[in-house]
């Protein structure tokens, strides 16, 4: 982690505390908009992830599913098979999380999730779905509209 942000102790403290946790954690940080909480995330890890993705306003699953995969791509550096579905993307991320390290933490941020949750998307289910499955996995939202537990509030 990088220096103090300012006023963020307590945030700072929560999300210092999930990485040293001996289990994974899931974090989500909710707030009204344009208050900073991507720019809490990306300068408390150094914008370090081990992947990250941002939801796009108003784009159908299709599109978003395709977006996720491209960014799995980017971290990974390996072609993906194509996902219909975002079980089949999660699937994709598993495997993908699978190659790095298992003796740390894995960051994931995933921001705008909201827009990545379309009606009958089945975005929450898939993330869900595999989440026992995950090695050491730090999950970040950016918004929480999916009735998801929130963790801070910024």
């Amino acid at each position: 982690m990088q220096d103090r942000l300012v006023s963020r102790n307590r945030e700072c403290d929560e999300l210092q505390r999930c990485l040293e946790s001996d289990r994974s954690e899931f974090v989500i940080i909710s707030g009204r908009r344009r208050i900073g909480k991507t720019y809490l995330i990306d300068k408390f890890f150094n914008y370090k992830y081990d992947f990250t993705i941002v939801g796009v306003h108003n784009t159908p699953a299709s599109v978003q599913i395709q977006n996720f995969m491209r960014a799995i791509k980017r971290h990974s550096k390996k072609r993906q098979p194509k996902a219909e579905t975002w079980y089949d993307a999660f699937n994709a991320l598993e495997d993908y999380l699978e190659t790095l390290p298992p003796d740390r933490k894995k960051v994931i941020f995933i921001d705008e999730m909201p827009w990545m949750d379309t009606q009958r998307s089945n975005f929450v289910n898939a993330l869900f779905s595999n989440a026992d499955t995950y090695i050491s996995i730090v999950k970040l939202l950016s918004e929480n509209k999916s009735g998801l537990p929130v963790r801070l509030y910024v």
